[in-house]
């Protein structure tokens, strides 16, 4: 049987301590909150609609999945702009 703790968020503070990764960094704090922003994006950039994303997130709304829980990296927006690039030298 699959075994889903109550408190996530406290569970995921345990395994951290045990693995000895600390919580908070210059870069932020790690968290069950940034755990599902992490896997939110990781399914969007998979090549997910913004519906699969919100059926996999189990939220309400569209908006909720894209105006909370989506991000971008600026490697990805570079990558963006060269498709566009070279798109435009083919034509």
């Amino acid at each position: 049987m699959l075994y889903v703790p109550s408190h996530p968020a406290r569970e995921l503070d345990k395994d951290l301590q045990t693995a000895e990764i600390p919580k908070y960094t210059p870069e932020g704090k790690l968290d069950f909150h940034a755990c599902r922003v992490a896997y939110i994006n990781l399914v969007l950039e998979s090549g997910a609609t913004v519906k699969e994303a919100q059926a996999l997130a189990r939220h309400a709304t569209p908006q909720l999945t894209m105006n909370v829980y989506g991000r971008t990296r600026e490697e990805r927006l570079a990558e963006a702009i060269e498709k566009v690039c070279s798109s435009g030298k083919r034509a």
